[in-house]
């Protein structure tokens, strides 16, 4: 699984990086991993400080597979709000709202 190999580089990278709970829900939703992400947190983040990249989408149809809630807007205000939305400091994840281009932006990095 992709997302187990990302893991994996992660604990060697930054093993002090947030991954957020519960991980049946979100470890579905890692796209990858950056040094320097380009999120409304940069100018907090240094360079070189590996976090994990979600998919906002990606996270929320796990959700709503997961059986907890079947309101899309619910679930998307959940992950906003409880994940997506904070600051947690310098080893919070980054997430890109479109898989398809967030994916293009990280190769671009």
């Amino acid at each position: 699984m992709r997302q187990r190999a990302l893991l994996s580089m992660l604990e060697s990278l930054n093993p002090e990086a947030i991954v957020f709970e519960p991980r049946e829900w979100f470890d579905t939703a890692i796209v990858g991993l950056l040094d320097k992400p380009d999120d409304r947190w940069r100018s907090m983040r240094k360079s070189g400080h590996w976090v994990v990249v979600y998919s906002f989408d990606l996270a929320v149809e796990a959700l709503l597979k997961s059986g907890d809630q079947d309101d899309i807007d619910s679930v998307a205000e959940h992950v906003y709000t409880n994940s997506m939305g904070g600051w947690y400091g310098p080893n919070t994840p980054t997430w890109v709202e479109d898989i398809e281009s967030g994916l293009e932006r990280m190769l671009v990095q």
